[in-house]
């Protein structure tokens, strides 16, 4: 088979796009073309993978544009440019059989440009980049997408440009009610408009108001009984130790313990005390010193520190829990969509875990 063949229309604009996408949908979700096809069922896994490979290099050159384009706004270096673009490229290929279907357009009758639906994944790909490379816990991006959101209100309410749309604007319209504080609100606008490097941005736990963090622990965690059900099914099976691992690694503890390394993690005597608790934990817990490598704080050299006398878990248990977390997270992304689960994946944990018995 050749892959051209699969495509009436040629070149890489608005409708060669868009058949690629349906072409995409047919492979994945097995639904029928114009012309009756099922690609699901008709193609072996060696040809899908050779036209879904052959749709994403008709991308690539769209996705490193836009990527670019972000990443010159945002001031990213030349390494925080390659994992946004990373991100992007995988956000782009997870959604694109989505791309110009009537149930996922604003307007029924309105198609759009590629670049449109790629700047589009950007916003959700970026708030992937600050989980991975800042360690901002999933709340903070969702604030982040709630301004985004009310400038976009605003600016059409008020027939004013985006950029004209001012932090008391949007405090007005969202921050008394959700508790974002003006000083957040103008951090997450600067950012947003690209006036505000990331490497400027101050420690966002810091940037609530005085009271959030008591405010935050009062409201009641809300999710629908469908979503809820299926989390509840998956985080039953997550002992102590490998939840308090998942929101490690998504920094929902802040950044003191989501920067630490395994064997800084290792000693903690919270730590050893979970792993006490799980059979093989027990079996993988020693007694004597431990060895801490740590970039230097006023020089390039590396610091080593040695804890000595302690109990500490090993440093490859560890690891492998994090494989584990990362299996369950994954087999609960086919049964949750992946924006849901990011959007709610923060609050669930954080009401879990005090429902165990634990303080945040």
């Amino acid at each position: 088979m050749r892959v051209e063949d699969l495509f009436v229309v040629k070149g890489t604009g608005k409708d060669a796009f868009t058949e690629m996408a349906r072409v995409a949908e047919s492979i994945r979700l097995g639904t029928r073309l114009p012309n009756g096809r099922c690609l699901k069922v008709e193609l072996s896994v060696e040809e899908k993978d050779a036209v879904e490979t052959y749709i994403m290099e008709k991308l690539i050159p769209e996705i490193r544009e836009a990527s670019k384009a972000k990443s010159r706004k945002l001031e990213l270096s030349y390494e925080q440019e390659k994992l946004f673009n990373q991100l992007l490229l995988e956000q782009v290929y997870e959604e694109f059989h989505k791309y110009n279907k009537a149930q996922h357009l604003s307007q029924k009758d309105k198609t759009y440009e590629v670049s449109t639906f790629i700047d589009i994944q950007s916003k959700a790909a970026f708030r992937d980049y600050l989980i991975e490379e800042r360690g901002l816990p999933v709340n903070t991006i969702q604030n982040m997408s709630l301004v985004s959101t009310a400038v976009a209100e605003i600016a059409m309410d008020k027939e004013i440009r985006p950029k004209e749309v001012t932090s008391d604007m949007v405090y007005e319209a969202v921050g008394k009610e959700k508790q974002i504080s003006k000083e957040m609100i103008d951090i997450l606008l600067g950012l947003l408009k690209g006036s505000v490097s990331i490497e400027e941005i101050p420690n966002f736990e810091s940037t609530y108001s005085d009271g959030a963090a008591d405010i935050e622990d009062e409201i009641e965690f809300e999710m629908d009984p469908v979503t809820k059900a299926k989390m509840d099914a998956v985080f039953a099976t997550f002992s102590d130790l490998e939840l308090f691992i998942l929101m490690k690694e998504f920094g929902f503890f802040g950044k003191e313990i989501g920067s630490m390394t395994a064997r800084e993690m290792s000693y903690q005597d919270y730590f050893v005390d979970m792993a006490r608790k799980e059979k093989l934990g027990a079996k993988n817990i020693e007694f004597g010193t431990v060895k801490v490598t740590r970039p230097g704080r006023n020089s390039g050299a590396e610091e080593v520190l040695l804890v000595e006398n302690v109990f500490y878990v090993k440093e490859r248990y560890y690891n492998n829990k994090v494989a584990k977390v990362r299996k369950k997270l994954s087999s609960l992304a086919t049964a949750v969509e992946k924006e849901d689960l990011l959007g709610c994946l923060d609050g669930y944990c954080r009401k879990l875990w005090q429902e165990r018995g634990y303080m945040s």
